[in-house]
């Protein structure tokens, strides 16, 4: 039977979960983000938990972050580097991506690897060593790097930064990175419902089984930690996530078959007394497929065009996601609200049936019309 596998875990919650435990020792991981992701988070975590947890010293190499910035950072997200240098476990090291070209890494990262007996070390990042060297250097380059952590058995963390904030680019590939290390951590942000997510991919790991899932995180003021998969949703790689094909049949089986609260004689007089209420632009009941049965908008809205298009293409996915979120199959009204755009708000109310109800109103007064609304419905339930 072969010896198990020696792990480098994060300490990250979730993370070491979806890695089987950690990296491989030795192995070189590179976290690739666009800007505010959080992967300089990741990394100082890493180092940070490899310090008091597991007893492993690290050293943070950053070419872009002056330490007074990173150490004040770090604070507020309750990493103290300043105390764990002065315990002599971490080394926060400030250089140019030309000095450590220079020396291959002997000169700039030898002393305090030796001094540090160091096991673990984060460099901020590779993006800025392609701004030294040309397009047929960089791969080269950063596997002579590659190879002078490894001898040293330092398992490293990479950064490298992808331009792009959203859209289906990314770029390791397409220089060659991916050939030379050993694992590769995507972070990047998606709009779901009009709110920037995190998601979390291990897009590769040599030689281990990992989580193949897309995963939610967030950045706390402990630091970021591992959610959820995304399971409901996918396309999430391309920046335009969409609920499942799967979820979305599920979710139409069970709504049909729920019973009905409000008789369909009421429907007409229900989103005629909803359209009275102040702030509601646009009132409909409408079945499980985005169909309207009755309701209309209230008279005097001159961009009846313009909101009814943004009501019918963010319907399903608003409506669903309202509705997942009350644990179908027991909810309770009011349902769920969704924002669809700036000035946009859609209230969702399920009627049973199949059928739903669904007002919008500016933002500002859903609150006040969550209410208002339910008060309505309440008089023509089970009527």
């Amino acid at each position: 039977m072969s010896a198990p596998l020696s792990r480098v875990p994060t300490g990250i919650p979730g993370f070491d979960e979806m890695l089987k435990g950690g990296f491989l020792r030795t192995d070189s991981v590179l976290c690739a983000g666009s800007a505010g992701t959080g992967k300089t988070t990741l990394a100082l975590q890493y180092l940070v938990n490899g310090a008091q947890l597991y007893g492993e010293n690290g050293i943070y190499v950053t070419f872009e972050e002056l330490p007074d910035q990173l150490y004040r950072d770090a604070l507020n997200l309750g990493m103290d580097l300043k105390k764990l240098e002065n315990e002599g476990k971490l080394r926060v090291v400030c250089t140019s991506p030309s000095l450590l070209l220079e020396s291959g890494g002997m000169d700039v990262l030898e002393q305090p690897v030796r001094e540090l007996r160091a096991s673990r070390i984060a460099i901020d990042s590779l993006s800025h060593l392609s701004m030294h060297v040309d397009g047929n250097r960089l791969r080269s380059e950063a596997y002579r790097l590659v190879r002078y952590l490894k001898v040293r058995s330092l398992s490293s963390l990479l950064i490298w930064e992808i331009p792009r904030i959203t859209g289906d680019t990314f770029s390791v590939t397409d220089i060659g990175l991916s050939f030379v290390v050993d694992t590769i951590v995507m972070l990047r942000h998606v709009e779901i419902r009009s709110s920037m997510r995190g998601v979390v991919g291990v897009l590769k790991m040599r030689g281990s089984a990992h989580d193949t899932r897309l995963r939610e995180y967030v950045i706390g003021d402990k630091g970021l930690r591992i959610a959820e998969a995304f399971g409901d949703y996918e396309g999430l790689m391309t920046g335009v996530p969409r609920l499942a094909e799967q979820t979305t049949r599920k979710f139409e089986e069970w709504l049909i078959a729920q019973p009905a609260r409000v008789p369909s004689a009421a429907y007409d007089e229900l989103c005629a007394e909803a359209l009275r209420l102040p702030g509601v632009r646009y009132c409909a009941v409408r079945d499980v497929y985005g169909s309207t049965i009755a309701g209309g908008q209230r008279p005097g809205i001159s961009e009846l065009e313009t909101l009814q298009e943004r009501i019918d293409s963010g319907f399903r996915v608003s409506l669903m996601s309202a509705v997942l979120s009350n644990s179908p199959p027991s909810f309770g009204m009011p349902a769920g609200l969704t924002m669809l755009y700036e000035n946009v708000a859609m209230l969702v109310y399920p009627l049973g049936a199949g059928a739903v109800l669904v007002a919008s109103v500016p933002p500002e007064d859903s609150a006040l019309t969550r209410v208002n609304i339910k008060r309505i419905i309440d008089k023509f339930v089970n009527k």
